[in-house]
């Protein structure tokens, strides 16, 4: 979560959102390489252990997709230039609180 809130990846971000318009192509290959390659590693993790038996995850590019909006959700008023929390201790916190919750809802046998 840290490395989405750092002000090198929040201007990358801001100039992809910027640019999409005029170039389209330039601000999906800014997603291809960002968040798309990241929520596919994350549904091949899945995939992993729910074929493990440690979590049960009937739609792993779903679930990918769940566990960054909960991410991301902190990443949207930084962007919009909002406050939004920066120090390590309280984005470790919401890093663990998300994990846990994360991790409850595709619990095996749950």
């Amino acid at each position: 979560m840290s490395a989405m809130l750092a002000p090198a990846s929040l201007a990358m971000t801001r100039v992809a959102i910027q640019g999409a318009v005029d170039m389209p192509a330039v601000a999906g290959a800014v997603f291809d390489a960002g968040a798309r390659t990241s929520r596919a590693r994350l549904a091949d993790y899945l995939r992993a252990e729910d074929a493990a038996g440690r979590l049960a995850v009937e739609d792993p590019a779903e679930a990918a997709d769940l566990f960054s909006g909960m991410v991301g959700a902190r990443q949207m008023p930084a962007l919009m230039g909002a406050p939004a929390p920066a120090d390590a201790e309280t984005l470790d916190r919401l890093s663990r609180e998300i994990a846990r919750r994360f991790v409850r809802a595709y619990a095996a046998g749950g």
